[in-house]
């Protein structure tokens, strides 16, 4: 019976700033928005940026960890999901982005 207790799943996921055209290479820029989900019983996000914030080349490109927790895997990946959905990020990284768009 304690052992039931017990009986749980995590799952993390992290964001970075990558360039994805580039093979996820670590990428700068200003977070334009950064607006991640509420923490809750299950969902927590570990970050220590905010929107305005300039992800430079002196610091890791991760922007955040967000962790969710559930009574087995498939809840805990459901509530993954749901929470990715929620998550807006916007960064401006420059002319090089808009540039890249266009040609």
């Amino acid at each position: 019976m304690l052992a039931e207790l017990f009986i749980a799943a995590d799952v993390t996921c992290t964001r970075y700033l990558t360039w994805f055209y580039r093979d996820f290479l670590p990428s700068t820029g200003t977070l334009v928005v950064h607006d991640p989900p509420a923490s809750s019983e299950h969902v927590r996000v570990d970050t220590g940026v905010s929107s305005g914030d300039v992800v430079s080349v002196y610091y890791d490109p991760m922007i955040a960890k967000l962790i969710v927790h559930d009574v087995d895997r498939t809840t805990a990946l459901r509530r993954l999901t749901n929470a990715l959905e929620q998550y807006k990020v916007r960064v401006f990284v420059g002319e090089l982005f808009l540039v890249a768009l266009i040609t």
